[in-house]
């Protein structure tokens, strides 16, 4: 895309009603751009590699972001019941909201619907998508959607025993354990998680897009499940969103770092024959 743009630039430039112009902010630049290169050049190009793909680019920048947002949500709802505060608004007025919208069709349906972020259906889909990131070698795509899963799953258990929150009156189905976090809405993510680890080893821009926004529709899916049929809050459910997201994302961090060292660790053939000093890992 940036190669496509300077391209249309160089024609603009040579339009005749634009040669002039053209002329003079490249005599500007010309004059300007060596100095202030040698003052900004490094930081610019420390800013400009976080934000374009490749190496310890773009992902490592996004998957930053993505578990810092992930993180701070699971640690606010944690500090706030931690410190004897058992309701938010939004907790109860979606409750209310889902009761207002019971129906005994819908609940059938989405008792089944609310399984896909239970243990047994998460597992089945690692199977599926291990299988395939194995047939095209992704193993580090297979190291962050496995283990992400088993920390999501660790750290679930962990907060639920450590919070110890209340879950709400009257479920609607059959539960046990206490309610912060949300362990279907924190497994829901490993939907989004595969999708992503697929679409980078195995399918292409489009379908790699719609396949990421059907894992996002499931999680979301999931989450909204658990408030209707009155086994979650609305906290209960954001704080599993962010601790499997901030999980992933650590993971995913992890990752870069690991295959950014061991690339590094290898230099080509050609360029060592070149310098005369061949490395033989």
């Amino acid at each position: 895309d940036r190669r496509r743009l300077a391209a249309w630039s160089r024609r603009q430039a040579e339009r005749p009603l634009l040669r002039p112009l053209a002329r003079a902010l490249a005599a500007v630049r010309d004059r300007l751009w060596p100095p202030a290169a040698r003052v900004l050049g490094p930081t610019g190009r420390f800013v400009r590699d976080r934000f374009v793909p490749g190496e310890l680019g773009l992902e490592l920048t996004g998957a930053l972001a993505v578990s810092g947002v992930g993180v701070y949500v699971f640690a606010l709802y944690a500090s706030i019941f931690a410190g004897g505060d058992r309701l938010t608004p939004a907790d109860g007025e979606l409750l209310d909201l889902a009761d207002d919208l019971r129906d005994e069709t819908a609940i059938s349906v989405l008792g089944v619907v609310t399984d896909l972020g239970a243990v047994p259906a998460v597992c089945a889909l690692l199977l599926a998508a291990g299988a395939v990131l194995v047939s095209r070698r992704r193993f580090a795509e297979l190291g962050v959607l496995v283990v992400g899963s088993i920390l999501v799953y660790v750290c679930t258990q962990l907060a639920k025993a450590g919070i110890d929150r209340p879950r709400p009156p009257d479920p609607l189905v059959v539960v046990g354990q206490a309610s912060y976090p949300s362990g279907h809405a924190a497994l829901s993510t490993v939907w989004v998680a595969a999708a992503i680890m697929l679409a980078r080893a195995a399918f292409g821009r489009i379908a790699g897009v719609s396949l990421v926004g059907v894992g996002l529709a499931i999680a979301a899916t999931v989450g909204l499940t658990r408030i209707y049929l009155r086994v979650h809050y609305w906290s209960d459910v954001a704080g599993g969103w962010g601790l499997g997201v901030a999980v992933f994302g650590i993971c995913s961090i992890a990752a870069l770092a690991v295959g950014h060292i061991v690339q590094n660790g290898f230099q080509p053939a050609e360029s060592a024959g070149q310098e005369g000093n061949a490395y033989e890992p």
